[in-house]
């Protein structure tokens, strides 16, 4: 079987460089047990995979037909995790409850191995993505709207913990603010500030333990607030996108949208989109690049191709500038970030001359694509 999986491996890998992916990932069983040095065996970079072994026993021993004795024979013809993790490029840490820290982390080495791209103007657009809030519906009434309904949650998924915070919805409500303040705080917090929903899940999860809900519940009460969320900012979205985002696709261009917060695929947008991404599928948030290299994925265009459209400067606009893409500044809903405010950005926006429009509404954008086609 060796000999085949590896003529499989090498004739892969020759297709990726025959298409001039700019990465190409292979999943190898054994690594360092079967190649003494992976780059002579056109690995460049090695991205191992760890967890607590208690963990690791947990998982394997939940598959079908695996046995305890099964696998201690397989765990004795491996390194031992601590020697393979130190002999690897990188390392991404799957031991939290959530996928958002792994995703992250895996983020991290993406952008690292990013060659960085070559703005070029004499490329026509082939995608444009979009940003949500503050750019196709205003951000706040949305979240005022679902906010309401979190008491009511509370009270029907963990009900231990709603008796605890109050009567009212004004008590569960600040209950809920006091847990924040005093709930503990886990080290790997700064690995998930990335995706919101994960961020919720481990807040929820933590009250339910506290107040003897089930842990399930409170991952149930996140999702029940994520699809009620979806349907909230359909409520408010711009009349001009659904019309705008026909158009360029009229034009023969993708659209999809790449968004820093947690609104899911939903209503008339999440129709009309050839795909959605939210930060917690990329692992990170704009401007960092695998936001926009997760786009050209999906697109399938070159950075030179794509036009990002956003209200943020700072992580819209400038954010795809320095990754080689062109960008659109929606001014029509403001930016309340505090970054948007450095006047530093200024010049910094002047280097790209040429390669940014401003514009009053999203009605404005197929417009400004088509005169840099």
């Amino acid at each position: 079987v060796h000999p085949l999986v590896t003529a499989d491996r090498a004739d892969f890998l020759a297709d990726a460089r025959a298409k001039k992916l700019w990465l190409a990932g292979v999943d190898v069983p054994l690594l360092f047990e079967t190649m003494e040095i992976p780059k002579d065996h056109g690995i460049d970079h090695v991205l191992a995979v760890s967890c607590e072994a208690a963990e690791q026993r947990r998982r394997a021993l939940a598959r079908p037909r695996m046995t305890p004795e099964k696998l201690d024979s397989i765990l004795a013809r491996q390194l031992p995790d601590a020697e393979r993790t130190a002999k690897a490029d990188s390392v991404v840490d799957t031991n939290f409850f959530d996928r958002a820290r792994a995703t992250a982390q895996t983020a991290a080495v993406v952008e690292r191995l990013w060659p960085a791209a070559v703005p070029d103007a004499s490329k026509a657009p082939r995608a444009v993505t979009l940003d949500l809030d503050n750019t196709l519906w205003p951000t706040l009434p949305p979240l005022l709207k679902i906010q309401e309904a979190m008491p009511g949650l509370v009270r029907f998924h963990l009900p231990n913990a709603a008796a605890a915070l109050g009567d009212t919805d004004v008590s569960i409500e600040k209950g809920l603010k006091d847990w924040e303040a005093a709930r503990p705080k886990l080290d790997l917090e700064p690995d998930i500030r990335h995706d919101i929903t994960a961020r919720r899940r481990l807040f929820f999860r933590q009250l339910a333990a506290s107040r003897g809900d089930d842990e399930t519940a409170a991952d149930a009460l996140v999702a029940d607030f994520v699809q009620r969320r979806a349907a909230a900012t359909d409520a408010f979205l711009d009349e001009a996108a659904p019309r705008a985002v026909t158009a360029l696709k009229d034009a023969g261009l993708k659209v999809g949208a790449v968004t820093n917060g947690n609104a899911r695929r939903a209503g008339r947008l999440g129709e009309l989109l050839d795909f959605w991404l939210a930060a917690a599928d990329t692992g990170a948030m704009k401007p960092r690049s695998p936001q926009f290299i997760a786009a050209c994925a999906a697109a399938g265009c070159a950075p030179a191709e794509l036009v990002h459209v956003g209200d943020s400067l700072a992580e819209d606009v400038l954010g795809a500038l320095d990754f080689g893409a062109r960008a659109i500044h929606v001014t029509k809903y403001a930016s309340d970030k505090t970054k948007d405010a450095d006047p530093a950005l200024a010049a910094r926006l002047a280097a790209h001359a040429g390669r940014y429009a401003v514009v009053d509404d999203v009605a404005a954008v197929p417009g400004i694509v088509a005169g840099w086609a």
